[in-house]
């Protein structure tokens, strides 16, 4: 009998609600039940994201390894004689070709191919056909935490607030390291310009923008824009998850039971 109460006895304790602890006990839960919800959010995420990992490698194949080992090709092939010197003037717009190429397949296997429906439903029908498909996803992943994670109320609570302050510092980080970035590629490029052209006779009070390439440039902003945008993504994945925990406490709190 002292075997099967005693689980009884340590769940009950468990399941105290957050406002009756105190202490080392409050802090023990609360760092429990956002760990809880964390993990959670990170084994769904990762299921979503099989698909995304495989378009990854593909921008890191296509836009990044491939280019350099073009580049390279033709410039082994210059030094040797046997493609013209003039080549080594088009480095820099090889480096932009598959990028490009790239871009133009994915815009036209992933909304080029929605344009019939598009003249079908209107753009109207589309954004509501993709806000079904969200509706879904928000009910799945709401019942699995209702099962899962098996929260009270002012637990999604202090789930919701943390989750909030993370967004906010995510953010900043992303702006912050965009514009380090950029700095330091700046500082990079100018330095090359200078190693690359003669110095002047006379310092300069400001940079010379104009050194460099518009090629480089473009490239330039690219990679800022694409460092930007994969930060930002993240912080659209822990939105969505963090609305479906509103949901939940929305309804654990109407129908006041614990969920």
């Amino acid at each position: 009998m002292s075997e099967t109460k005693s689980p009884v006895t340590n769940s009950s304790a468990i399941a105290r609600p957050l406002l009756e602890l105190s202490g080392t006990a409050l802090s023990d839960r609360r760092r429990s039940v956002y760990g809880k919800y964390l993990e959670f959010v990170h084994a769904a995420n990762t299921k979503d994201q099989m698909d995304v990992n495989r378009r990854i490698r593909s921008v890191f194949v296509w836009c990044f390894l491939i280019p350099v080992i073009v580049v390279a090709l033709v410039l082994t092939l210059v030094n040797r004689g046997i493609l013209p010197r003039v080549f080594r003037s088009y480095q820099d717009w090889i480096l932009l070709v598959f990028p490009v190429l790239y871009s133009l397949y994915f815009l036209s296997s992933q909304v080029l191919t929605g344009i019939p429906n598009a003249f079908r439903k209107g753009g109207f029908g589309l954004t509501l056909g993709q806000a079904s498909r969200e509706a879904d996803w928000r009910i799945q992943h709401c019942e699995s935490m209702e099962k899962e994670l098996g929260l009270l109320p002012e637990e999604w609570s202090w789930v919701i607030s943390n989750v909030e302050e993370d967004l906010e510092r995510l953010q900043m980080r992303t702006r912050h390291l965009t514009a380090l970035a950029g700095a330091v590629f700046f500082l990079i490029m100018q330095g090359i310009d200078s190693l690359t052209f003669d110095a002047p006779t006379y310092p300069a009070a400001v940079p010379d923008l104009t050194g460099s390439s518009s090629s480089q440039w473009l490239g330039l902003v690219l990679f800022l824009l694409l460092l930007y945008l994969s930060g930002q993504q993240n912080v659209q994945t822990i939105r969505r998850f963090l609305g479906c925990a509103r949901l939940v406490r929305e309804h654990a709190v109407s129908s006041k039971k614990p969920v």
